[in-house]
């Protein structure tokens, strides 16, 4: 491995970059900007299409569950997360869904 001959190529060329260490999770749904809205830090109703931004979603403590980025893609919403909490944050994450259609 030598660093900075990877920085190199980076300014000169395009690189490919494995993200293993990331999940994703894509959310659907009439409601789903809403419900992600009424969960997150950030100001999801307000997200334009070319834009991405950090959120975090915390317990009613204020505790922080996960930190992520999320875009949009047309009306449905991508996060990307720390794979070994991408599990856990999904199933939690529906238990609050109750009847919104997301």
């Amino acid at each position: 491995m030598n660093p900075a001959a990877e920085l190199k190529a980076a300014q000169m060329q395009t690189v490919l970059v494995p993200l293993t260490h990331l999940g994703q999770m894509l959310v659907t749904g009439d409601d789903a900007k809403t419900f992600l809205h009424t969960q997150f830090t950030s100001d999801i109703n307000h997200l334009g299409a070319d834009q991405v931004q950090h959120s975090a979603w915390c317990t009613a403590k204020g505790r922080m569950q996960a930190s992520f980025i999320v875009w949009r893609e047309g009306d449905n919403f991508q996060l990307a997360l720390a794979a070994d909490l991408q599990e856990a944050a999904q199933k939690r994450l529906q238990m609050f869904i109750l009847r919104a259609k997301v």
